[in-house]
């Protein structure tokens, strides 16, 4: 949830908080020292000593804010070039198949008949120690208001999630819902009902498969995250089963057919429209009403520039061009970005960390003093992390995969085979998961994880990844999740 609180903020102050962090102090200018600090409070001031300097990085500044529009028009008829949309797409799905007015209505009736979970059972899990008192309470809350379940069932079972543009009220709740859903599953699971928990799980796939169908950034976070949700409710089935045969073949074919595999190069693509129009806003929030946009800028730092001092035309204009120069930055950006994507996990990582590297230099504390196209341009957080969020759900497909393997091999034996029955690939080296068991009373497997260091000890540790049975004995409850 923290990655997409950040992208969120990133994304509602991609240019309006880069031009707050642009304002500083202005010190004297000097035609012939060193750059000159951008200072947006005094913007005449900056633009007249920006205009008279002979420093080269001046110089080469001032030319890419004035060749900005010019500059935006190529890097977008570029992008188009390359398959990069860079406008949103004409929403065409029918009302009947949209999803989002049931999750609307779902979580409203849950709310208004105090249908929720608390906090305990939100999800239920194997790994805690939970009373029979517990368990009831939550099956007689599913018991005693079945329109609320089914609204939320009829909802994963819509084909469309739509959203308008910045709009990401209807994603925590999807979360929510997914959440339920597991826990719903895992009632099931507990009770021995394990083709019904299954069953009842394919409904968090249907519900993740909604965010592959409008790829962007924050689709692609939130429905590989609603996915693993559903993948979750199928480990702890598998666990909870054990050895036995018709159930572990039930969780590999199940995962098998539902299995979401998320573009990260088409979600990256698609970001490009929401981008531009946080843009948009942004410079028309400045050219059509600078007055306000000022006051809003000095306020943000607490700078001498006033709501009573109006932008002049010249003022107005620079902003604009400004904003176009980073617009077209980031689009010329976007074509290397979503051309890395593209590539293999080795060659995408490597060329992420290497944009990495030039985002961190570029939009360091001292560059952004000394460029205000740099200050307006906030890169995303990680490209490296959001290519290792493929690999990590990989990893969990490829070791529930392999435990059931050895799960069923033991229910048809006796025993656990000597090693794995199949081949499981770690998507971090490329080799087979690691396997160990000790006889026939318990085994482990798992992925080196993305440093190509974890062993499989407890708790797993940088996004690595492990399946153990028999499962550890449940802990209590947290005493946070019993209010």
């Amino acid at each position: 949830m923290k990655r997409e609180l950040g992208l969120v903020k990133v994304l509602k102050t991609f240019v309006v908080i880069g031009a707050a962090a642009a304002i500083s102090s202005c010190s004297s200018p000097i035609p012939n020292g060193p750059p000159i600090i951008p200072n947006f409070a005094d913007l005449g001031s900056y633009m007249a000593a920006l205009n008279a300097s002979k420093d080269p990085q001046a110089v080469a500044i001032r030319q890419e804010i004035a060749d900005g529009p010019s500059d935006l028009a190529h890097e977008k008829a570029d992008c188009l070039a390359h398959g990069i949309p860079i406008a949103f797409p004409v929403n065409t799905v029918p009302s009947d198949q949209d999803a989002r007015p049931l999750y609307l209505h779902w979580d409203a009736l849950r709310r208004k008949q105090k249908a929720e979970f608390p906090p305990y059972a939100n999800p239920l899990a194997p790994h805690f120690a939970y009373t029979p008192e517990q368990l009831d309470r939550i099956q007689k809350i599913i018991d005693s208001h079945p329109a609320v379940f089914a609204l939320l069932h009829n909802a994963a079972k819509k084909p469309y999630l739509t959203n308008p543009p910045l709009n990401y009220s209807v994603f925590s709740k999807c979360r929510e819902g997914a959440r339920e859903i597991l826990t719903e599953s895992f009632l099931l699971a507990h009770r021995g009902d394990y083709s019904d928990a299954i069953a009842i799980q394919t409904l968090g796939f249907a519900l993740a498969r909604q965010f592959s169908r409008q790829p962007n950034l924050m689709n692609y976070l939130v429905g590989s995250a609603v996915q693993g949700i559903a993948i979750t409710g199928l480990q702890d089935t598998l666990s909870m089963a054990g050895p036995n045969r018709r159930v572990d073949e039930q969780v590999a074919s199940t995962l098998k057919a539902n299995q979401i595999q998320f573009s990260l190069k088409d979600a990256l693509a698609g970001e490009t429209p929401t981008q531009l129009y946080v843009i948009s806003i942004a410079k028309a929030s400045s050219t059509k009403d600078p007055e306000g946009a000022f006051a809003y800028l000095a306020g943000k730092l607490g700078s001498a520039r006033k709501s009573s001092v109006p932008a002049t035309p010249e003022e107005v204009k620079f902003i604009g061009n400004t904003s176009d120069a980073a617009t077209a930055r980031y689009l010329r950006q976007q074509i290397v970005v979503v051309r890395a994507a593209g590539q293999t996990p080795s060659a995408r990582d490597a060329a992420f960390k290497r944009i990495d590297a030039e985002n961190a230099q570029s939009s360091n504390v001292d560059s952004a003093k000394i460029d205000p196209i740099s200050a307006w341009c906030i890169p995303l957080d990680s490209y490296v992390s959001f290519g290792q969020n493929n690999r990590r759900m990989l990893a969990r497909v490829q070791i529930i995969l392999a435990a059931s393997a050895v799960l069923s091999k033991r229910a048809q034996s006796g025993h656990y085979p000597a090693k794995l029955p199949g081949t499981f690939l770690d998507p971090y080296n490329g080799n087979q998961l690691t396997y160990r068991h000790t006889g026939d009373k318990s085994f482990i497997i798992y992925s080196v994880g993305p440093d190509g260091s974890y062993k499989g000890e407890e708790p797993a540790k940088g996004g690595a990844t492990r399946f153990h049975y028999p499962p550890l004995p449940p802990v209590p409850i947290p005493a946070d999740m019993l209010r």
